[in-house]
């Protein structure tokens, strides 16, 4: 993740970026989630992040197909 909302260095794939507003509580959940990961996984914080979308999102289809 990143506070910078566009990338200093093109990127060469075809990202879209997305903008999400977090509770306090949300925000305190995915900094610990990210902390554990940097510690324990080696993941950076962009590949949790992307994880923790595609997750949901992949929950969310399977919600709505059934």
């Amino acid at each position: 993740m990143s506070l910078i909302p566009t990338p200093l260095v093109p990127r060469d794939d075809d990202l879209i970026p997305v903008t999400v507003c977090l509770t306090p509580v949300q925000a305190d959940r995915l900094e610990r989630l990210l902390a554990h990961c940097r510690d324990h996984s080696g993941l950076d914080d962009e590949s949790v992040a992307d994880m923790v979308f595609e997750t949901g999102l992949q929950v969310a289809e399977q919600a709505i197909n059934g």
